[in-house]
């Protein structure tokens, strides 16, 4: 992405799970998940911070006990809803 144009990169939001990273493209939108009972995910994030630390493991198995709601979660941030605009 660091190498689009940003007229490319305007309209794109960028979502993680299970490991933040640097917000660097200023006009994309960003939301960020890192559960709080996620050690290998704060490994993985070199010191980045997510928006969002919900009561949850590294896991996306919703099977799982406190695993993440991946769609839940995204359902909750307008900014990577279609049609949104940034």
């Amino acid at each position: 992405m660091r190498s689009l144009p940003p007229e490319r990169t305007r309209n794109i939001s960028v979502a993680t799970f299970g490991c933040a990273i640097a917000e660097e493209l200023k006009h994309c939108g960003y939301a960020q998940f890192l559960g709080m009972l996620d050690g290998l995910g704060e490994l993985n994030s070199w010191g980045h911070q997510p928006e969002q630390h919900p009561l949850a493991h590294h896991g996306t198995n919703s099977f799982i006990p406190f695993s993440l709601p991946v769609a839940m979660l995204l359902e909750e941030v307008p900014s990577l809803r279609p049609g949104t605009n940034q």
